[in-house]
């Protein structure tokens, strides 16, 4: 599939922010997937583990300097891209979604499997199929595609998977972030983003610690 030149495309620049759905959920109480518990003020007790591991010098570093202390792999397969300008949100691999570009055609397989199940589900007839070889409406492709494959959407998924791996007590395990998951109705944003900049450093250093060869970038 080709690309629709959406080279500057978020998945927040189309459904409502997470962080301003979170004065809609209070009115409605609609909570989001899980939050781990802030660093502060109880971020020695949550963050223990890793200090006792060398990483005290991640806070005097962030102190001193007002920048998170992020020691690199050398050959990174992947990048981990933090947003800094506002949520500190994570992106795997693209700073910006690269929205594909489909065909009916390739649109059709993927939403229904096939024409004849996608005529049954809308209930048309052959003569009412759009052209197969034209391109579908770049945002239908965003409603498909955003919980799977936009970058917010993959960054998610693998600090999930980091933060089980990081300990297997809850209480130990890797904190500062917050988990969105459809954080108020008709918003199905699917990403995780950083309390602070020393969260950020947390990640960066178990990354390294489970030898996974992830570089994060801020930008």
């Amino acid at each position: 599939m080709r690309q629709n030149g959406l080279d500057r495309f978020r998945v927040g620049d189309i459904c409502d922010h997470p962080q301003g759905a979170a004065a809609q959920r209070a009115d409605r109480n609609i909570d989001i997937k899980y939050t781990l518990e802030p660093l502060c003020p109880t971020q020695w007790r949550a963050m223990r583990c890793l200090i006792d591991s060398g990483f005290s010098g991640g806070l005097c570093f962030l102190e001193n300097h007002n920048e998170p202390l992020l020691v690199l792999p050398r050959n990174p397969v992947s990048t981990l891209y933090v947003d800094t300008d506002s949520s500190y949100e994570f992106l795997l691999d693209q700073k910006f979604w690269d929205v594909p570009v489909m065909t009916y055609d390739e649109y059709i397989d993927l939403v229904s499997g096939g024409i004849e199940v996608y005529m049954e589900d809308h209930c048309i007839e052959e003569d009412e199929l759009p052209d197969l070889q034209s391109e579908v409406d770049p945002y239908l492709v965003i409603e498909l595609l955003a919980r799977t494959e936009s970058p917010n959407a993959t960054a998610y998924r693998l600090l999930e998977e980091l933060r089980f791996c990081s300990s297997p007590t809850e209480s130990e395990q890797l904190s500062g972030i917050t988990f969105y998951d459809g954080p108020c109705p008709g918003n199905d944003y699917l990403g995780a983003q950083a309390d602070d900049l020393l969260a950020v450093s947390l990640v960066q250093h178990e990354l390294n610690n489970q030898g996974w060869n992830i570089a994060i970038a801020l930008i």
